[in-house]
């Protein structure tokens, strides 16, 4: 029972009390006994006696053991809970050649940051949904936030206007990025006609930033936007 198996690739989620796995070879949608639920995500990280021994508060040996033999027994009759990664399909030659799909580009959105000050419980991040990624601490370097922004600039639809968004977690917990990124985008040729957007809860508005959204990320004959839900519903 020491021996170490190979992960399955597959990911669960919980839903008022219930489990469920989606099997990424089969494409299917299962539900299961939480104890399986329990073991899946350790399946191939511990070896078996380790997934024993960290799962023994809450389920017997034997419960244990028998989801171990439902994972082996789903892979020889029904492909199911199976470690390898299916591959990649190529993409098609003709949109895989340089200026193709890298042109007239209308739109950059970025991450700014996965931090939020809120924690509303209508977010599409986290808000107690077992199966949606939560918040995190991860923020975009400026180094990355300018590369994207040359890239696109360079690469923007001469016809339209360009748009640069702001997204989160909440955005406005990094103003000093927000602020190089319009420098830095008004200095670009197309400077002139990109207009940004701020997708923001509102909370973090002070001087600074509304002087930034209303005079200096505003084009000629263009308008800055801060866009965000009413901050209620929160905990």
């Amino acid at each position: 029972m020491n021996k170490k198996r190979q992960a399955p690739f597959c990911h669960g989620f919980e839903v008022d009390g219930r489990h469920y796995v989606y099997d990424v070879h089969t494409n299917g949608l299962l539900e299961v006994e939480p104890v399986l639920a329990a073991v899946l995500p350790l399946y191939g990280t511990l070896s078996c006696r380790g997934i024993i021994a960290a799962l023994t508060p809450r389920f017997d040996v034997a419960t244990v053991r028998a989801a171990f033999a439902a994972i082996e027994r789903g892979r020889r009759e029904r492909g199911l809970f199976l470690a390898r990664r299916p591959r990649l399909a190529p993409p098609p030659v003709s949109l895989a050649a340089p200026g193709v799909c890298d042109r007239n580009l209308q739109h950059l959105v970025l991450t700014v940051t996965e931090r939020c000050n809120l924690r509303c419980r209508y977010c599409v991040h986290g808000a107690g949904l077992g199966w949606i990624r939560g918040h995190g601490a991860a923020g975009m370097s400026p180094d990355v936030a300018l590369q994207a922004v040359r890239y696109f600039l360079d690469r923007a639809d001469p016809a339209a206007d360009p748009v640069i968004s702001f997204y989160g977690g909440e955005a406005l917990l990094d103003p000093d990025l927000i602020e190089l990124v319009v420098n830095v985008a008004r200095a670009h040729p197309r400077g002139a006609a990109v207009t940004f957007a701020i997708d923001s809860n509102g909370v973090l508005l002070d001087d600074r930033v509304i002087d930034l959204a209303a005079r200096r990320s505003a084009g000629p004959g263009h308008q800055a936007a801060i866009a965000g839900p009413v901050a209620e519903n929160c905990t």
